[in-house]
């Protein structure tokens, strides 16, 4: 019993932790893609965008 609950414990982890981080990655990737788009649309030139 007592494996069965360790066990039980390691997948749920294994579960939850890749799927916040993939959530935390498309936030940041998603905040960062709006960033860039205001500059854009603020910056007259792609290279000021950049800078």
């Amino acid at each position: 019993m007592n494996t069965q609950y360790k066990k039980g414990v390691l997948l749920l982890s294994f579960g939850v932790v890749p799927t916040v981080f993939v959530l935390l990655i498309i936030r940041g990737f998603f905040r960062r893609n709006q960033e860039q788009y205001r500059k854009f649309a603020a910056a007259g030139t792609w290279r000021e965008a950049i800078a």
